[in-house]
């Protein structure tokens, strides 16, 4: 399965120069038993971004074992955290990922690295009349926002990337989209950091 989503985004990294490492603990047995289709899409958007913002070196997948006790200790921290941000459908998020609390953390910090700059490339791409660019930045954060039960803001980037894609000509209409979306998309990062600060 790692070999088929890193064939996904292998031709990207090369036509960069990046170099795709994958790090797998011996402690993984051969065959898992999960949703493969999900985590394959999650796989996929996470180093899809990571090639994405990553302007030279290497991407490093690890895939490691996590403990009953490391589960239980991460659920502790994680009922004092993110439950009180607006916005966000944990239950959902948590049921996509077979409750895994720990890989829910690190993609919603994942999520606040990569998307702080979003709406400004895509403002200024919209600017440019670069609509793919613009078209696959509001994709990308439509993907990460459903990954980590951000659900009104993956249905804001969903609605931007339609008027995007379908070359509305009411500019009205894009900027009114973009607005909308980049006032999300700024609350839920502000939030998010927030919360995940340590103390």
């Amino acid at each position: 399965m790692i070999n088929n989503v890193f064939s996904l985004v292998q031709q990207a990294a090369l036509e960069k120069g990046l170099r795709l490492l994958v790090n797998s603990s011996e402690e993984i047995a051969p065959c898992l038993v999960g949703d493969q289709l999900r985590l394959t899409q999650i796989l996929a958007n996470l180093l899809g971004n990571g090639v994405k913002f990553t302007e030279q070196g290497e991407i490093e997948l690890s895939v490691v074992l996590i403990t009953g006790a490391e589960r239980t200790a991460a659920g502790t921290v994680f009922s004092t955290r993110y439950r009180h941000v607006s916005g966000l459908d944990i239950d959902a998020a948590l049921l996509r990922l077979n409750g895994k609390v720990k890989m829910y953390m690190w993609l919603v910090r994942s999520f606040i690295e990569n998307s702080e700059a979003t709406a400004s490339i895509i403002a200024d791409a919209v600017n440019k009349g670069d609509s793919e660019l613009a078209a696959r930045h509001a994709h990308s954060v439509k993907g990460s926002a459903g990954t980590i039960g951000a659900v009104e803001l993956e249905v804001l980037a969903q609605t931007l990337e339609t008027a995007i894609t379908n070359g509305d000509p009411s500019e009205t209409i894009i900027s009114g989209s973009l607005r909308h979306f980049a006032a999300e998309l700024d609350r839920l990062v502000v939030e998010l950091a927030r919360t995940d600060e340590p103390g």
